[in-house]
């Protein structure tokens, strides 16, 4: 759910309570009078649960603010339902990777897998909170039960998949230079508002209210494409990262809290993918173009909600993302 507190003084804390339990606080920059925070609440139980939004400004000030959110989602028992609608290129096997679920589970809950057409809406198996909040390891789906491969259903699949990389070789995911299907920008490039109280990007690049890409809010789970090709150079978490999250950096090294992460290379080009889940690609690894899966989006490192932190560089400069994606439509 997203949160947004604000006051002219400056805010000291905020925190979100479900009944008496502190359930969500939010770091707090000095001096900071906005806060736009995610609390990544998945409801377990169907229910009315009851929330609390505190908050108290650097004079002592008080503010509270209550709501209730009914869930009908996610019974304790049972399999749950979870949708998922098939995309243009689709095909089974890198469906269940992207949903980080095992194929033969997939398949027990698609029957007529092999036979899907764009549009077709799957049943995703559920994974209590406990397993889904680790990070998908197909390794622990363990090896496939005897005859399996004897399956029709599956002997059409791998027969797909092989046909297809056959005549065209291996595909991008989508043809665009846009990392994620759904647009919604939820912080931009430059000067952070909240801090300076003015946009733009007139403020030393090395200060912490200097933001160095574009933060793009996404689901977690949902693939990340490249916006251009190149050479992988970093394929897993920020060694770097383990500052307090509290303090930020700007473009300058350390480069704290990106997470698990993914760094191409191209000629005097740098991009950076920031805060994903799992990953899809690894170091030397060369792409031609834009739109392959090299991730999937999460909140690892220091992030507040599930989100793609996408990041250009020029000569290891930062540079508004924006005109990078933008330079083919003009």
């Amino acid at each position: 759910m997203r949160i947004r507190v604000e006051d002219s003084q400056g805010i000291s804390f905020v925190s979100v309570t479900l009944g008496d339990e502190v359930v969500w606080r939010p770091d707090v920059l000095e001096g900071q009078k906005i806060i736009y925070t995610t609390y990544p609440w998945i409801p377990e139980t169907t229910g009315e649960f009851s929330f609390m939004v505190n908050a108290q400004a650097v004079d002592g000030r008080a503010a509270a603010e209550g709501f209730t959110v009914t869930s009908g989602c996610c019974p304790p028992e049972g399999n749950v339902n979870l949708g998922y609608t098939v995309q243009p290129g689709d095909d089974p096997v890198s469906i269940a990777a992207q949903l980080g679920v095992c194929f033969n589970e997939l398949l027990a809950a698609n029957p007529g897998l092999a036979q899907i057409q764009e549009g077709d809406i799957l049943t995703i198996p559920y994974r209590p909170s406990d397993e889904s909040e680790e990070e998908f390891d197909p390794d622990s789906c363990g090896d496939a039960p005897d005859g399996f491969f004897d399956d029709p259903a599956i002997q059409a699949i791998v027969q797909q998949v092989a046909e297809s990389e056959a005549a065209n070789g291996p595909q991008p995911y989508r043809n665009s230079r846009v990392p994620v299907e759904t647009v919604d920008i939820t912080r931009g490039f430059g000067c952070a508002e909240f801090y300076t109280g003015y946009r733009g990007t007139d403020c030393p690049d090395n200060m912490p209210w200097f933001h160095t890409g574009i933060d793009f809010s996404i689901r977690q789970g949902s693939p990340i494409t490249i916006l251009d090709g190149g050479t992988v150079t970093h394929a897993g978490p920020d060694t770097t990262s383990n500052a307090d999250c509290s303090s930020t950096r700007g473009s300058q090294p350390p480069h704290n809290g990106y997470g698990r992460h993914v760094r191409i290379q191209l000629g005097d080009y740098m991009f950076l993918y920031g805060h994903l889940s799992g990953l899809n690609t690894g170091v030397g690894r060369e792409y031609e173009g834009p739109g392959w899966i090299i991730g999937y989006a999460g909140s690892t490192g220091c992030s507040t909600g599930s989100h793609l932190h996408l990041e250009v560089r020029l000569d290891n400069k930062p540079i508004d993302p924006a005109i990078y994606i933008n330079q083919d439509a003009e």
